[in-house]
């Protein structure tokens, strides 16, 4: 009994290590036939007219020179794109400072702002306490809410905020 139990298993064993040979050996087959197979259809791009492309260069030269006029500087702003900002923004150039509300934290009615400075000509980042009152950059910090800070000079006024919130002054002066 035992060695009908033996001679079984060896045939069972026997039978399976040639089933696995045989269907590894078939999916490499396949593998290869696929990929040997398969050809992409040609695609030809369509050819633009000359009179087209001359349109097109006219415009864009056009552009050129409208570039050309109007330096950027390495600040990512231009010294009178930086004094057009106005309003509520998402982010705020100052000389080569991109300003970021990140977080307005109110601890025992003493309200701060954490707002991320990045330094485009260094392409350092950190992030900045901004208290109530304080001078920086030139301008005045107030936080009056939790949603937004106010930078303002003589002449210039900005409100930097994280989202337009539902009581914000982005969503006051939509509705005006």
């Amino acid at each position: 009994m035992r060695k009908t139990f033996y001679i079984t298993l060896i045939l069972l064993m026997l039978f399976l290590f040639f089933d696995a040979r045989s269907s590894f050996n078939l999916d490499s087959q396949l593998s290869e036939s696929m990929e040997t197979d398969y050809i992409p259809p040609v695609v030809s791009l369509p050819i633009m007219r000359s009179s087209t492309f001359n349109a097109l260069k006219v415009e864009f030269s056009a552009y050129e020179q409208l570039v050309e006029s109007n330096p950027i500087n390495a600040q990512g702003m231009s010294k009178e794109q930086q004094l057009k900002q106005k309003g509520v923004l998402f982010s705020f150039f100052v000389g080569q400072n991109k300003l970021q509300l990140k977080a307005i934290i109110d601890t025992k009615n003493k309200p701060f702002a954490l707002v991320q400075v990045e330094n485009l000509e260094t392409n350092t980042v950190e992030m900045k306490k901004f208290i109530n009152g304080q001078i920086e950059f030139e301008y005045q910090v107030s936080i009056p809410n939790a949603n937004e800070v106010h930078f303002s000079n003589e002449n210039h006024k900005v409100v930097l905020v994280m989202y337009a919130a539902e009581n914000s002054s982005a969503t006051k002066a939509d509705k005006e």
